[in-house]
């Protein structure tokens, strides 16, 4: 009976509402050639539904090959973006493939069965990156994880002996690139499985296309492998017994930092101080003690040893290692002895979570694993990240979420954003396999969660994130009724374990040193006695006072210094360092200018400043503020340095307006981030609709999106794209002003906001929220993965954080520029506003030109470079360095395709002047849009009262600095 009134009432009220915004939602669609069945029962395969490694495996998994199959490189089909030409390269013939484009070879199978694909490449000079490929089969992808296949570079130190700062601090050895042959199967990004990707072949003749993603890279050899069947270490120790090999009587250690090789530039030596058993330790010294850590946590990421043995025979393998990243998990690797995997237990060893350092001898316990290893030979040992006994577990519950989150794509299409408790959604009827969905979705999470608990030990923080969800799916099944009144939980559960997906793929380890002994030899002690390290905290607590936590040392050396200029940084020790590092290499030595360089809380500088005990030159500042502190006389006229035009050819002129007064430039641009569009591309190509070219395609989306119940995504009203203070104009509304040739001020500097066009421009931003109901705060992450809001507005940076915080959705999002108005001439105004910072010269600089010296190469595009992949080694992806050096950015890690979007662009940049009193423009305009949109006021009246008191600051601001 309750449920025939909620029926009722829902007719009623949909009678009521006809002539409603309902129908002309359905036009607009129509206008665009959209159409979309409302039930969302009827969705087209996208990237997403693509068939899955492990069901392809599990499919051919049975039908072994028997020979190898070996490819003509020389004959290939090549497009014309690839520019694939044949070369020699360090001894070997190879084609060069470049960083776009497709190549295609013909080879052909004589027996049908399942292969490994082997490669043979070279990586040449090119951003610092790994190359990225695309594979075909027959001209298909046979599965989903083929759309993304990496090809780590070669990373060796630079420096063959370790470097120390002048008061004895080891500094951290830069990284460089070796180019040399490498070998490699194809290993997954996209999913969660330890082994190589396979191909089944039939017999016949077949095409294996290859896709460039990003960088170049040379092809040598292309080979189809018979899968190989590992020995186990049972059989293996037969044949040590059958060979005679006998035990040796001594062994070796090796330090976990002298490793030679590394697949990334972000796995250098460390620091570790929290055992003095560590090797080297001091309390008042940096000393590089290990090697990994955080930054040694990806899959197939690998770190190389060479070493030579005392004797040959067998050997243990101890090491001493700690893993306390991940609470609750271990940490797997796979061991390579000179290139292979010794017996198949090697493929994954665990090293379980520990708050304190272990010393683990490989192999079981009172078994331990034992490795042949000859004298008067170099030997090689790798340690390459995996994912070990999580792998299955981790692979079922990506499948799970991929599948729910397109169930509640489907749910949120019908219900909406907000549920209404008196309608039958018939949600049986609209998705008739739910109940279905569900029922196996839960089974599969239970079964994980079961096997997790096994390989966890019980139940912990990391199997929480499951039975959450298996908890609420029961309960779902067991009530759908309350399906549409708990679907915000649903969504919050299932971003939580895509968020655990992430962390739980991750394996961190860091290593002191690894021991080569007989078998039952004493190895290093996992930890230090209680005493010692008791002594230890003591010592470092007395040696805190004495140390300068703030001045940044440089490198030692006979580097002459001619004169000093002092720099202020308000940034961490780690990017303090390594500007200290590139200044003494290629500054100091050159010039004769040293630095001395602090680390200071920037929000003391004005006092200082304004006490004449202020620094030389500052960089990283906020791009309100060289003007502020220009105007009041703080700072050096930069265009008063007789090569400043010359310098000024580095950067587009948006970076500079903000700086500039009149005729005088009070900063350089370092930074530069601008707005751009992000898009799900499966959503796109399910509802076959357009990214949009203009604000009026946008317009046209709104009503298609909104009809299937998704949100577009605008930066928040109240905070600017980069999440800095509300003084710099939102995003959207900057591109709105700009786009219609308005102005934010006149040549007098005064704010002409109130002007018509400009008025407009504010009303229409408000519009979005008022009129159209745009969400103004969500997480983007979490509604960008779920595909419930499948475009939206952000920096250009979020490019990185969206591919580490979200890789599940790697290949179903791209980037594209911001959407422009048609000008009368036909063309597309696509202006956008832009965020800096800069680094200035204060006026009581002793040696200004010295500091103009330091500027210019601070800014120049190799320091740029070189400093962005440097921060980006140490931090990684997410820390890409957004320079406002056009040529710089061209270098850095980006792909060709992601650099020629961002490049585009940045052409429609535009700077955005700073005024006096400018500052009250941001807090304004964000105190106007909250009233229309929160209070409902009028936005014309709003936007012309919050002029006028602009206007009034800017006056006040303008008398006080006597500019009037």
């Amino acid at each position: 009976m309750r449920k025939w009134c909620r029926t009722f009432s829902s007719v009623l009220i949909s009678f009521c509402l006809i002539g409603s915004s309902v129908f002309p939602c359905r036009a607009a669609g129509e206008n665009i050639g959209t159409a979309i069945d409302k039930t969302a029962a009827a969705v087209t395969q996208t990237s997403d539904e693509m068939m899955s490694y492990r069901e392809y495996a599990d499919a051919y998994r049975s039908a072994p090959s028997e020979a190898a199959i070996a490819v003509d490189i020389s004959r290939y089909i090549a497009s014309d973006e690839i520019q694939a030409e044949m070369q020699e390269l360090d001894g070997r013939t190879a084609v060069v493939t470049g960083e776009e484009g497709k190549i295609t070879w013909t080879f052909t199978v004589l027996q049908s069965g399942l292969y490994d694909l082997q490669v043979d490449y070279y990586m040449p000079a090119g951003k610092g990156s790994a190359a990225e490929r695309m594979f075909y089969l027959d001209g298909a992808l046979p599965y989903r994880e083929a759309q993304n296949i990496r090809f780590n570079r070669c990373w060796i130190n630079q420096e063959e002996n370790k470097i120390y700062t002048s008061s004895g601090n080891e500094y951290r050895r830069t990284q460089v690139e070796l180019h040399q042959w490498q070998q490699s199967l194809l290993y997954s990004q996209l999913g969660y499985t330890d082994e190589s990707l396979r191909f089944y072949l039939e017999k016949g003749e077949h095409t294996l296309t290859m896709e460039s993603l990003a960088e170049p890279m040379a092809i040598g050899a292309l080979e189809f492998l018979v899968v190989p069947e590992i020995q186990n270490y049972a059989q293996v120790k037969q044949e040590y017994e059958a060979a005679g090999y006998q035990n040796v009587s001594q062994g070796l250690t090796i330090q976990g930092e002298d490793a030679v090789r590394k697949s990334h530039s972000t796995l250098y030596a460390v620091e570790d101080r929290t055992s003095p058993a560590n090797e080297p330790f001091d309390e008042s010294l940096i000393l590089l003690n290990s090697i990994g850590g955080n930054s040694w946590k990806y899959r197939h990421q690998w770190i190389e040893w060479e070493f030579t043995v005392p004797e040959s025979g067998l050997y243990t393998l101890t090491l001493r290692t700690k893993q306390d990243y991940v609470s609750g998990a271990g940490s797997s690797r796979r061991i390579y002895i000179d290139g292979k995997v010794p017996f198949a237990e090697a493929e994954s060893f665990t090293v379980p979570y520990e708050l304190n350092w272990q010393s683990i001898t490989l192999g079981e316990e009172n078994n331990p694993w034992k490795f042949y290893l000859a004298a008067g030979e170099t030997h090689v040992i790798r340690l390459e990240a995996v994912i070990g006994p999580l792998a299955d577990t981790l692979t079922t519950v990506s499948e799970v979420v991929q599948e729910l989150n397109t169930l509640y794509r489907q749910l949120k299409m019908i219900i909406g954003s907000f549920s209404d408790p008196l309608r039958d959604y018939n949600l049986e009827t609209n998705i008739p396999n739910l109940f279905e969905i569900l029922e196996s979705c839960n089974a599969k999470l239970k079964t994980a969660a079961g096997n997790l608990e096994q390989i966890m030990g019980g139940k912990g923080e990391q199997t929480a994130y499951i039975d959450r969800l298996t908890v609420q799916l029961t309960s779902l099944i067991k009530y759908p009724d309350t399906i549409p009144e708990r679907l915000s939980d649903l969504s919050d559960n299932l971003n939580n374990l895509s968020s655990w997906l992430v962390s739980a793929s991750e394996v961190p380890l860091i290593i002191d040193c690894m021991t080569l002994s007989p078998e039952g030899a004493e190895v290093p002690p996992a930890d230090a006695k209680w005493y010692q390290k008791l002594w230890s905290t003591a010592k470092a607590f007395f040696i805190s006072f004495l140390q300068d936590y703030y001045s940044i040392d440089g490198i030692g050396g006979e580097i002459e210094v001619t004169e000093k200029i002092s720099l202020w940084l308000g940034v961490g020790r780690d990017q303090s360092m390594i500007i200290k590092n590139l200044s003494d290499s290629s500054f100091t030595a050159k010039t004769g200018i040293g630095l001395n360089i602090r680390l200071v809380d920037m929000s003391i500088l004005l006092q200082a400043v304004s006490s004449q005990n202020g620094p030389d030159v500052a960089l990283f500042m906020d791009h309100a503020q060289p003007i502020n502190y220009g105007l009041r006389g703080a700072l050096y006229n930069l265009a008063s340095f007789e090569d400043c035009d010359e310098v000024l050819t580095r950067f587009n002129e948006s970076a500079l307006t903000p700086f500039r007064s009149g005729k005088s430039l009070y900063a350089l641009p370092e930074q530069q981030v601008f707005p751009m569009l992000f898009y799900r591309t499966d959503v796109f190509e399910e509802f076959g609709i357009s990214v949009p070219n203009t604000w009026d395609d946008l317009q046209k989306l709104i009503p298609v999106l909104q009809e299937q119940n998704m949100e577009i995504g605008l930066p928040s009203p109240t905070i600017t794209v980069t999440g800095s203070q509300a003084t710099n104009l939102n995003a959207v509304y900057a591109a709105l002003l700009l786009q219609s040739g308005a102005s934010v001020y006149d040549e007098s500097g005064y704010c002409v906001l109130n002007e018509l066009t400009a008025v407009n421009s504010f009303i229409k931003w408000t519009e979005y929220y008022t009129k159209y109901n745009f969400p103004k705060t969500y997480s983007d992450i979490s509604r960008f993965r779920t595909g419930e809001m499948p475009l939206l507005v952000a920096s250009y940076t979020f490019y990185n954080t969206l591919a580490l915080a979200a890789p599940e959705i790697q290949s179903l999002w791209a980037m594209a520029p911001m959407p422009g108005t048609v000008q009368e001439d036909g063309s597309i105004d696509r202006s956008v506003a832009c965020t800096l910072t800069g680094c200035v010269i204060f006026q009581n600089a002793d040696a200004p030109a010295a500091c103009w010296e330091f500027l210019k190469w601070w800014t120049d595009a190799g320091t740029q470079v070189n400093y962005g992949r440097e921060i980006e080694a140490l931090q990684g992806t997410s820390a890409r360095w957004p320079t406002a050096n056009v040529s710089a950015m061209q270098e850095l890690g980006w792909s060709s395709s992601v650099s020629r979007q961002i490049s585009e662009q940045w052409e429609h940049v535009v700077g955005i002047p700073e005024v006096a009193g400018g500052y009250y423009v941001g807090r304004s305009v964000d105190n106007a849009i909250k009233s229309v949109i929160n209070s409902d006021e009028d936005a014309r009246e709003t936007i012309l009262d919050q002029v006028d008191k602009i206007n009034k600051e800017i006056r006040n601001k303008r008398q006080e600095l006597g500019l009037e």
